[in-house]
């Protein structure tokens, strides 16, 4: 079963033996959670995309689709709980245990609108995942929204920063 409930539809086709285990690919820095017991042996092509806030069309990771979201948007609260979401080019800037701190984005909803000069942050548990990204790492991180947090289900490293978010 698919955690991806804003819809019926199934979406676009994917090998379920990758999504039915942890998968790493070297160099490109992919770390995605075991599935979720009872996933199904293949999916279906969607007849139409599944509807995100942003307008923008779902990632899809496996059989999952996560909807292009912004730091603020999970730190404020406003997809609500339980909604797939993926950060884009976040900063990690700190990682303590099973968290990480992730920092991007603009800072407000409305990236077309000045909110302030500070990168807003939000924490992201990580405790489903075997892997943990580095301090200055950029990463696309993929999980489902909690309150004012987002539960990893995996992340890509797509590059490196080594300076500090506030400061770039």
């Amino acid at each position: 079963m698919s955690r991806f409930t804003v819809s019926d539809r199934a979406l676009s086709s994917v090998s379920s033996a990758l999504v039915a285990v942890v998968v790493v690919v070297v160099g490109a820095g992919v770390v995605l959670a075991p599935a979720a017991s009872g996933a199904t042996d293949s999916a279906t092509v969607a007849d139409e995309p599944l509807p995100c806030v942003s307008e923008q069309p779902p990632v899809v990771i496996g059989e999952q689709g996560y909807c292009p979201g912004y730091v603020i948007g999970v730190k404020r609260g406003a997809y609500g709980s339980g909604a797939p979401i993926v950060l884009q080019g976040v900063t990690v800037f700190g990682v303590a245990g099973t968290d990480a701190t992730v920092s991007g984005g603009p800072s407000c909803l409305d990236p077309t609108k000045f909110c302030g000069a500070l990168i807003p942050s939000v924490t992201v548990s990580l405790t489903s995942l075997s892997g943990r990204p580095g301090i200055g790492d950029v990463v696309d991180v993929y999980g489902i929204t909690a309150t004012n947090s987002l539960q990893a289900d995996g992340y890509t490293v797509i590059g490196r920063s080594d300076c500090a978010p506030d400061f770039c």
